[in-house]
């Protein structure tokens, strides 16, 4: 966020922008409302993995540390599943 001091000068800067060549700040304008808004490829769903990708392999690093070889394999496992399973989806994802 901008001080109001910050602001006030953020409008001088703009104001002179647009009264020394108008052109170039409706051209600016212009290509700013036509820019993506957000990637229209990483769905929630695929956020939701990458969650559970970090989460799986947090959890499998603490149990070798503490020895537990079984819920390690198992944690590498379900990391692994997440890992494909974002895999393909986000190349079913539509083109942006």
């Amino acid at each position: 966020m901008l001080s109001e001091d910050e602001r006030r000068k953020l409008d001088g800067i703009q104001h002179q922008f647009a009264d020394e060549d108008p052109a170039f700040v409706a051209d600016f304008q212009a290509r700013v409302r036509r820019l993506p808004r957000g990637d229209p490829g990483v769905t929630a769903r695929s956020r939701v993995y990458a969650v559970m990708i970090g989460v799986a392999v947090l959890l499998g690093l603490l149990q070798l540390v503490d020895g537990v070889v079984g819920g390690a394999l198992f944690m590498a496992t379900i990391a692994g599943g997440a890992y494909f399973a974002r895999h393909r989806d986000l190349r079913r994802a539509p083109p942006g």
